[in-house]
């Protein structure tokens, strides 16, 4: 009998330090004690030592829990200490209680109440739990950014583009779509909302960088010592700026500035450069598909939006790269590529 006194001993020594024994700890005592582990596991239930078992309602059953059909009480597992939630994290015993929320009567596997997400270790039922965790902000937000997702696919793209080719074929829903965006930019205070939109949008970098390479189309496009170029002309003032020792300093402009066009619609124009965060560069090469009037009324904004912003405001024409240079440029292009 001693010698199984000192072995409850021991197993009580093991519960008081680290909450029940595992299997590594019983495994031990098992070497030590040199019984099957049938009879060292009927041992330390018969003293109600918590245990890892791997039948889980025996294991209930032997610390003194109703187990009817592997179905037990909630409350009557809550008694059990903290270790509970380890052990019985993968069980599948069905636990019952009344819903926290709801009150009603309610059924739920062990592991689904110990491994979930949200009210971890409550007594509330899953019609309950989906009805406030859809209703939380943090909920909201996954679900808009996993909606955002899903909509930008590019099968999902393609797929919208062509449902909207397709009805705006009649030309009396054409119609109907432009007066109802009309009456929609009418509402009050709806065109300052969107304009506080957009500006927060571009306070994000990356987002400023994409829709400035995106509003432009030239074909002579790269990279060049690190800094984007949409252009000849833009490459060979980055050639420029190069063999002035001016390199360092140069970055794509990350902004935009409203400005009016021939129609008096507002519109936004993004400049090319800024040097030490103090001077805007805009880089232009004329052509015949160049307007004119459109680009000088840009400058004109850009030149005013500069003032405002302690900037100063500087055009680059083709006259300032030189000839050669543009042709040194086109060769470097071709090289990259």
């Amino acid at each position: 009998m001693e010698k199984w006194d000192n072995f409850i001993i021991e197993a009580k020594k093991i519960v008081k330090q680290h909450g029940y024994i595992n299997r590594t700890y019983l495994n031990e005592l098992n070497d030590k004690y040199g019984r099957t582990r049938t009879f060292l596991l009927k041992k330390l239930l018969d003293h109600k030592l918590p245990v890892e078992h791997g039948k889980h309602h025996i294991l209930l059953a032997g610390l003194g829990i109703l187990v009817n059909d592997k179905t037990i009480e909630y409350a009557d597992f809550c008694k059990l200490g903290e270790w509970r939630k380890e052990v019985f994290k993968y069980s599948k015993i069905i636990v019952q209680f009344n819903c926290d929320h709801c009150t009603k009567p309610a059924k739920l596997k062990l592991n689904n109440i110990l491994k979930r997400k949200y009210y971890i270790g409550q007594p509330i039922c899953a019609k309950c739990i989906l009805k406030a965790v859809t209703n939380s902000e943090e909920w909201k937000q996954t679900n808009s950014k996993a909606q955002l997702i899903a909509q930008n696919t590019a099968e999902q793209l393609e797929k919208n583009k062509q449902a909207q080719i397709e009805r705006h074929k009649d030309p009396a829903m054409k119609l109907k779509h432009q007066e109802a965006s009309k009456k929609v930019w009418s509402r009050p205070g709806y065109r300052d909302k969107m304009k506080l939109i957009a500006q927060k949008k571009w306070d994000d970098p990356e987002y400023a960088r994409k829709v400035i390479e995106n509003s432009k189309s030239n074909y002579k496009t790269g990279i060049y010592k690190g800094i984007y170029y949409q252009s000849s002309y833009e490459l060979a003032f980055i050639i420029q700026q190069e063999e002035q020792g001016n390199i360092t300093n140069v970055k794509r402009a990350n902004c935009y500035i409203p400005y009016q066009d021939i129609n008096q619609k507002m519109r936004h124009y993004y400049p090319d450069f800024i040097i030490n965060d103090k001077l805007l560069i805009e880089v232009k090469g004329y052509g015949p598909w160049v307007d004119l009037e459109n680009t000088r009324r840009k400058h004109i904004a850009a030149a005013e939006w500069c003032k405002n912003n302690n900037l100063k405001f500087r055009l680059v024409e083709r006259q300032d790269l030189g000839y050669s240079l543009i042709r040194r440029a086109i060769k470097i292009h071709q090289e990259l590529e």
